[in-house]
């Protein structure tokens, strides 16, 4: 028997051929067939909660972080849990699936090898030594070397040392959500700024924020230290200069 999806559960209209499609929109849950069959639904229909722009409360939603606690209050996300139970693929199996077609229609075939691979585990991880860097937690491809370099470029916090060593990472591999120019959600992001919220609920955020406790680095000690880094290095630029032009060498 085929599983309820979202539309017809609540009723919204918003389906191809629905009453409120001419004032709203098709929906991304009832459009976005790279989300077919999960949660055995049609579409997105059974993965609703981690799509943004759905029509939720009679009111468009925007991004699926900012909604996600008020799904989980939704009688239809409860129904989908209860009826999936342990084969539920859950948010991050969904955000990980768009994610991965949408790089793909970014950089083509070379992306396919990519779309079968397991979710990473968060339990035990941050037992282990050195502690992982994003790049190598998400496998994005954008570090030096990385198989996505030629289509997207190197990632600024796979290069920039200014962010070295920041909760003990490789360059900004463990402050990225600081990092302007990263890949997030399937497009790069120019500033930090607009990404932070999203960044935020991101299981390597929270998995950098679990393994340092006390330790750990906000946006704020990281923009900071940025700053104070990136000052230093141009005054030893300048530095340099006056000592060639006045002929000494630096101490």
């Amino acid at each position: 028997m085929a599983k309820m999806n979202c539309w017809e559960f609540n009723k919204c209209g918003r389906e191809p051929g629905g009453d409120n499609v001419s004032e709203y929109g098709i929906c991304p849950a009832a459009r976005d067939t790279s989300l077919d069959g999960m949660n055995q639904g049609k579409s997105g229909g059974r993965a609703c909660w981690a799509i943004s722009g759905t029509l939720c409360e009679e009111k468009v939603q925007g991004t699926f972080a900012v909604k996600l606690s008020d799904c989980k209050q939704c009688s239809f996300f409860k129904l989908v849990l209860m009826q999936q139970g342990g084969k539920l693929q859950d948010t991050r199996e969904i955000r990980r699936a768009l994610l991965l077609t949408d790089l793909k229609r970014h950089v083509g075939e070379k992306y396919k090898d990519h779309l079968n691979l397991k979710i990473r585990p968060l339990r035990g991880r941050w037992g282990n030594l050195p502690k992982v860097n994003c790049w190598e937690f998400m496998e994005c491809g954008r570090e030096p070397g990385g198989e996505f370099v030629d289509e997207l470029g190197v990632c600024p916090a796979a290069e920039d040392p200014a962010f070295e060593g920041i909760n003990l990472g490789n360059k900004g591999g463990r402050a990225c959500w600081a990092v302007s120019g990263t890949l997030c959600l399937g497009r790069v992001r120019e500033g930090f700024g607009s990404k932070e919220c999203d960044c935020e609920r991101c299981d390597f955020f929270q998995l950098v924020q679990l393994e340092q406790g006390k330790y750990f680095s906000n946006t704020r000690k990281i923009r900071r230290q940025y700053i104070l880094k990136d000052l230093e290095r141009h005054t030893s630029k300048y530095d340099e200069k006056d000592h060639k032009k006045n002929g000494s060498s630096p101490e």
